[in-house]
């Protein structure tokens, strides 16, 4: 599960924020910069969150996010 404590206003536990690649699991780490999702980076060639949310790209924005969400399950 990705932690998401920041949307929730919520703050998890520490522990719970620990992403399975040993560093501090949050929204941008998981799309930017975890090597767990290294891949799907390379795939749809982006650097950050900001560039597939431009109104100039055409990301498929859904299709990221599902195969990003899914590494974690």
């Amino acid at each position: 599960m990705v932690a998401s404590g920041a949307l929730l206003n919520a703050t998890p536990e520490v522990a719970e924020r620990l992403c399975p690649c040993s560093a501090m699991q949050t929204e941008l780490h998981v799309l930017e910069s975890c090597p767990l999702t290294q891949a799907i980076s390379t795939r749809y060639d982006f650097t950050s969150w900001s560039q597939i949310l431009s109104n100039d790209t055409q990301f498929p924005v859904a299709e990221i996010v599902y195969n990003v969400l899914s590494c974690f399950d």
